[in-house]
């Protein structure tokens, strides 16, 4: 008896508790006899009743059919503002890792882009300064180091080039 008190007490405090905190409690009035040895569970011989009892309490709940999902969208003003900060981010970030190279003046664009994916060199972003010096630009340290050991200081010269195309073609 004080220990149905208890439950009936703790009930209580809990159909309060969701009212005061906007969250759904439900009892579903489960008989004792339902109950395993324990008196926690739902005995096994009755599992059936206990999932027809919770789907039932699940069915009768309204649904609110005008339920709109209001989907907001950035205006583009606000996107170009938000990348505009990221880009800035990248590049400040990407100048803390960043490979010098000398050039020649055969390599393109493509080139270089071509040269570096068939290496395996995973980049952020390059740019050629004065027709004579690479910068790439890494993300992390793990590419720069990677990157480091795998270009040597003469592999963007003339002879290099010429080797690089002659094997694409």
């Amino acid at each position: 008896s004080l220990l149905k008190n208890n439950i009936d007490y703790y009930n209580q405090l809990l159909l309060s508790s969701s009212t005061r905190n906007h969250f759904n409690y439900f009892d579903l009035h489960i008989p004792i006899d339902w109950l395993s040895y324990d008196r926690m569970h739902v005995h096994h011989h009755h599992r059936n009743e206990f999932s027809n009892l919770l789907l039932n309490y699940v069915n009768s709940l309204p649904v609110n059919q005008n339920m709109y999902i209001t989907i907001r969208n950035r205006s583009p003003e606000a996107i170009y503002r938000r990348n505009k900060k990221r880009h800035f981010k990248l590049k400040m970030f990407q100048n803390n890792f960043t490979l010098r190279r000398e050039i020649s003046s055969f390599w393109s664009y493509i080139h270089l882009k071509n040269f570096l994916k068939y290496n395996g060199i995973r980049f952020g972003t390059l740019s050629i300064i004065s027709k004579h010096l690479l910068y790439l630009r890494f993300n992390n340290i793990f590419n720069l180091r990677s990157a480091d050991h795998a270009l040597p200081m003469d592999i963007f010269d003339s002879i290099h080039f010429v080797q690089w195309f002659g094997h694409t073609r």
